[in-house]
């Protein structure tokens, strides 16, 4: 699960990624936000997305799952990085 920056111009900067669990499982219908924004995007079966960000000078992906803990990563100028969710011990009663 590695978000990858792609390309920055003037229609803004594409980003895709993919984002699993603790054990590198695909997590299927995650959300991904442009924070501060209502720009958002899901992960296919595979726990991959592609989107496209406008006119954003730092911008912050905040990715979502139920079940488990919200993660916030800027993507500004970074080439890649890898995101995985750790599920919530308050929702799983842990």
């Amino acid at each position: 699960m590695a978000f990858g920056l792609l390309g920055a111009n003037a229609q803004g900067q594409v980003v895709k990624g993919k984002i699993t669990d603790d054990n590198n499982k695909p997590l299927a219908g995650a959300t991904v936000t442009l924070k501060g924004t209502t720009t958002t995007t899901s992960t296919d079966e595979s726990g991959n997305f592609s989107d496209q960000h406008r006119n954003q000078v730092n911008p912050v992906l905040v990715v979502s799952y139920i079940g488990y803990l919200n993660r916030e990563y800027s993507v500004k100028g970074t080439a890649n990085f890898t995101v995985r969710l750790q599920e919530d011990p308050v929702r799983w009663g842990m």
